[in-house]
């Protein structure tokens, strides 16, 4: 894709863009979504780069082109008639990188699969600047994930053993967002977790095959959260006012329930903004993403801040 769609090379004025050419050409052949907006960011940034040589001209114009052409292809696709969930499958394929990345470090197991996957994790979160502003949480894993594969990187290439996790404490702050991370989108340097992934896998064709790893084993997934067991006396198929023989019978007029119990939450006072939609967008997509790799605590949380959100207004 990409450099393939083009059939002359990139210039010199236009070389920032090279990167991301080769991360849509890498995604072409099963994440054609993700793919076309490593294009359209190339092209994005092209535009901003000093193109006024007849080389940068032609190359861009090349750009447009192929980036039009790919748009048609895609015209059919259920997930890219909406740039919200575009959004969200790029920014959830990213994810799916760096946490892959991130439990191999954590787990000490460096190689330069490892570091190809926090460098293209972080290639994939300057894709996301071509849906607007990067959130705070997204910015951190950005600077983390290009801070990791340039010091895992630099150890390998000296013979030392990078050291696995964030920084010390003395450069930790360089990597937080203002909020400690807390927000749900996704940490800033993300705290040690379940692996998604089977250790030495990742998640996506365009790295070496899985044999070409050490075996591991994988790691531990915390247990299911089970529900509360149902009382003996109860029948759990048996609704819980049904009389029992012998017992007293209801009273002919049915109780009158406490002012406002069974009144529904009132949410239309809330003025919501676009954004907000895409946000609990965003948590649902999230949460789903989380179950198909069997992540049940993720899952929750998603959801649980979906539901604040669309309750209270705020995460």
């Amino acid at each position: 894709m990409a450099s393939s769609d083009i059939d002359i090379p990139v210039p010199e004025s236009l070389k920032p863009i090279r990167p991301y050419l080769l991360l849509a050409k890498q995604h072409d052949s099963k994440y054609k979504v993700v793919s076309y907006f490593c294009l359209r960011y190339a092209m994005e940034t092209a535009m901003r780069l000093d193109k006024r040589d007849a080389e940068g001209k032609k190359f861009l114009f090349a750009l447009m082109d192929a980036l039009e052409s790919r748009k048609k292809e895609l015209a059919d696709n259920e997930v890219f008639q909406n740039e919200v969930v575009c959004n969200s499958h790029v920014e959830d394929h990213a994810l799916k990188i760096f946490l892959y990345a991130d439990n191999e470090d954590r787990a000490g197991r460096f190689n330069q699969n490892v570091v190809k996957s926090f460098y293209k994790a972080g290639l994939l979160m300057d894709v996301l600047q071509t849906f607007g502003e990067l959130s705070e949480q997204i910015q951190a894993q950005k600077k983390y994930a290009k801070y990791k594969a340039a010091n895992i990187s630099a150890c390998l290439k000296r013979g030392e053993t990078p050291k696995p996790g964030p920084p010390g404490d003395d450069e930790e702050g360089n990597f937080l967002p203002s909020d400690g991370a807390s927000a749900s989108q996704g940490p800033g340097i993300p705290p040690a977790h379940p692996n998604l992934y089977p250790p030495g896998q990742p998640p996506t064709e365009m790295y070496p095959p899985a044999n070409s790893y050490p075996p591991q084993q994988p790691t531990d997934m915390p247990p299911p959260q089970h529900p509360a067991p149902v009382p003996r006396h109860m029948n759990a198929g048996t609704p819980t006012n049904q009389t029992q023989p012998g017992a007293f019978a209801p009273p002919t007029t049915p109780e009158q329930p406490p002012a406002g119990a069974m009144q529904p939450a009132r949410t239309n006072s809330i003025q919501f903004a676009p954004e907000d939609y895409s946000k609990a967008t965003k948590f649902c997509k999230f949460a789903i993403s989380a179950l198909q790799y069997e992540d049940v605590p993720t899952a929750i949380k998603n959801l649980e801040d979906a539901l604040r959100l669309l309750k209270t207004g705020s995460v």
